[in-house]
């Protein structure tokens, strides 16, 4: 992907399109424009990635 390698390179931006798209497959947009992770919310997790981020969470650090 030619468009994909100039992103990456820093020759070209990618437009609002094409972030719109990858982030309808889960790409987090946030962080490829500001190098800053977005946060999922609860609501967006299922029940069992909610409870795997609680006890990552809750774990001692050595863990």
């Amino acid at each position: 992907m030619l468009s994909q390698g100039n992103y990456e390179k820093c020759e070209r931006e990618p437009s609002s399109g094409y972030l719109s798209a990858i982030a309808a497959v889960g790409a987090d947009v946030s962080y490829i424009i500001t190098g800053v992770r977005s946060i999922p919310s609860k609501e967006s997790l299922s029940h069992r990635e909610a409870a795997l981020v609680d006890n990552y969470r809750h774990c001692a650090e050595g863990d």
